[in-house]
């Protein structure tokens, strides 16, 4: 059974994410020298 306020506990659970978005891409970009060049950053998360 799904709880109702499933998508506000979704969302508090990933707004720390969201405010670590510019540490994220800073570390993507040390990993990955592809996106260096990028002019666009996109990311999402998969439910498992």
């Amino acid at each position: 059974h799904v709880c109702r306020d499933y998508p506000e506990l979704l969302n508090s659970s990933l707004l720390p994410l969201l405010q670590d978005e510019k540490e994220i891409q800073k570390s993507a970009f040390k990993q990955y020298r592809v996106l260096r060049t990028s002019t666009q950053f996109r990311y999402g998360y998969k439910l498992v």
